[in-house]
């Protein structure tokens, strides 16, 4: 995407581009309530939980905007 069209649309970042910025991201209420019940009913306690659901429900936000220091976050 050129920068005339980004400037078109107002837009800062690609929003099609595969590294969308952290700070580009809306997190509803809804993901952060979700992944806080995920650390700590389930990551704390030594186990895992699969993510899964229709297009468009927000399981990438969930990955995306995970604590990089959560213990849910294996390298």
């Amino acid at each position: 995407m050129t920068k005339k069209l980004l400037a078109l649309y107002g837009l800062k970042w690609n929003p099609f581009a595969a590294e969308v910025p952290l700070e580009a991201l809306i997190t509803p209420p809804k993901i952060e309530a979700f992944c806080w019940r995920i650390e700590q009913s389930h990551v704390r306690e030594g186990g895992f939980a699969l993510i899964a659901g229709d297009p468009g429900t927000g399981k990438t936000l969930c990955c995306a905007c995970w604590p990089s220091d959560s213990p849910a976050c294996a390298t």
